[in-house]
């Protein structure tokens, strides 16, 4: 099983987990499972350059290494995802708002952030014997009148599970925080 990393969630380990990690166990952690049970895709790191002013990358500066991410370089978008998400992955009240240019210029933009890659990333791997979970910090409430869903409305779409980055530390990692944040 891997573990593919959002943005969101790195973002929540130095935010709120790696200031109290005064020994660097947790990091240190973090960084041994990367590659074999933690996946984290090309398209994340370069989203994670822009995110609070590079917080991720700073706190977890060996992520800049390329043999700590995984390219999307031969993930395509298949025509079955790019007609999910003009219908099935998009709210369809905020999509009839928009005329046709305006919808696929935003199309556009959303295919240029890490989200539709991490599940493009798990439809293509998931195929394998193995399965993927993305952990993310985001929730399937809309409440930000985004066109398209969030992570977790659309993975359950598609069974692909999510957790967040609490669930993986607790129920996939059983590990007590307490140990590492000391």
């Amino acid at each position: 099983m891997h573990y593919i990393f959002d943005t969101s969630s790195l973002l929540a380990l130095t935010r709120y987990f790696i200031p109290f990690d005064n020994n660097e166990k947790l990091k240190l952690l973090f960084k041994q499972l990367i590659n074999k049970d933690i996946i984290i895709i090309d398209k994340v790191i370069e989203e994670s350059r822009f995110v609070s002013k590079g917080a991720i990358l700073k706190s977890l500066n060996y992520l800049t290494d390329k043999n700590h991410s995984t390219s999307t370089s031969n993930i395509v978008p298949t025509g079955d995802f790019i007609a999910k998400l003009e219908t099935d992955f998009c709210y369809d009240i905020q999509r009839k708002k928009l005329k046709l240019p305006e919808f696929e210029t935003i199309k556009n933009n959303f295919l240029k952030t890490a989200d539709p890659w991490l599940i493009m990333y798990c439809i293509e791997h998931n195929k394998q014997l193995y399965q993927n979970i993305i952990v993310t910090e985001e929730t399937k409430t809309n409440n930000d009148k985004k066109l398209f869903k969030k992570i977790p409305s659309i993975c359950q779409s598609l069974n692909i599970q999510t957790c967040s980055l609490t669930d993986y530390f607790k129920d996939h990692l059983k590990i007590q925080l307490s140990n590492y944040l000391k």
